[in-house]
């Protein structure tokens, strides 16, 4: 039984509505920046759906002497992949953040990959080999700035940078709410659990209403990915794939939150039972274990001393105060 005062129950009902729309902001601000805003889900979904004149495009657009020369090149399909992880890479971030730079690293990586052993073999002097090294990267760097340019003109890149400077604020944002409204719920409450059993709700209900979201989106691009006739067909189908594990995911922790609300519930009503006895032997009862059968039958056990007739009279004030607020 429930005996938290009725301020502090539709207190907690209140703010765990909020929550409700909180959470909301947050699964899907999570959801979001692991998809549309995260350069590794691209790149993965062109590699798995783009055709090879797809990233010929992309990689043409490093200018770089060596790049078509056979001699160099061994594994030209080998080549293509990982520079397109690079270049999707670079695409996307120059698109979200502005940010057209690429870590030296990176480059040096890709030319002694797929260069350097082949550039030895055709009598490259050391100096050659460095300035070939370093031409590579600011032919890359070139082509990132090329996107960085593009972001004003392309509605799509414009769209990421403005959700990319959105969203983590926004994930900051309701975690410092989240953490404010169960602090607030903790020191209102007696019993400490039955405020994590309404947030569990709460987060049950958010990542259903998410779930449902992102399903309903999936299906509609399902559909017009199916009536596509271009040659991008393939990497249409690519894209919403990656998304299908999205709604799986969000079903599976509302699944958890609920199973957790369950279970935390229980415990809360056995914490309840707990202040009965608590309280009673505060005020010096003994509240017999035939409480509830005493309370139906009006039968209280008294002998004829003075002491005894008190102590049924308190018995009998704490049991109509106990009923009034459970009522």
């Amino acid at each position: 039984m429930n005996r938290e005062k009725t301020g502090v129950n539709v207190a907690r009902h209140l703010l765990c509505i909020y929550l409700f729309f909180n959470f909301v902001v947050f699964v899907n601000a999570v959801a979001f920046r692991s998809t549309f805003l995260n350069s590794d889900f691209w790149s993965s979904a062109i590699r798995n759906g783009a055709s090879d004149e797809f990233y010929e495009d992309e990689i043409s657009r490093i200018d770089w002497e060596y790049l078509d020369d056979r001699n160099l090149v061994d594994d030209k399909k080998a080549l293509v992949a990982d520079m397109n992880d690079i270049i999707i890479d670079g695409m996307f971030n120059a698109a979200m953040t502005g940010d057209a730079s690429v870590d030296q690293d990176v480059t040096d990586q890709l030319f002694d990959d797929h260069f350097e052993k082949n550039f030895k073999k055709e009598g490259y002097s050391s100096k050659q080999i460095k300035n070939a090294r370093n031409d590579l990267h600011k032919a890359v760097e070139n082509v990132f700035e090329g996107y960085k340019k593009d972001r004003k003109n392309n509605d799509f890149f414009n769209f990421l940078g403005l959700a990319y400077a959105v969203v983590l604020p926004a994930v900051l944002i309701t975690l410092v709410m989240t953490a404010i409204v169960l602090a607030v719920l903790l020191a209102i409450h007696r019993n400490k659990m039955r405020p994590f059993v309404n947030i569990l709700v709460s987060a049950f209900f958010a990542l259903i209403t998410s779930a449902g979201l992102w399903g309903l989106m999936h299906a509609i691009l399902d559909e017009a990915a199916s009536k596509e006739k271009d040659g991008d067909t393939a990497l249409i189908k690519s894209f919403v794939g990656s998304l299908g594990w999205v709604p799986v995911i969000m079903f599976i922790g509302a699944a958890v939150c609920l199973a957790g609300a369950l279970s935390l519930s229980r415990a809360a009503k056995r914490h309840d039972a707990s202040f009965d006895d608590f309280d009673a032997k505060s005020a010096g009862i003994t509240v017999p274990a035939s409480y509830g059968a005493s309370l139906t039958a009006g039968s209280y056990d008294t002998d004829d001393s003075d002491f005894a007739r008190e102590k049924a009279e308190e018995e009998r004030e704490y049991r109509r105060d106990y009923d009034d607020e459970l009522e």
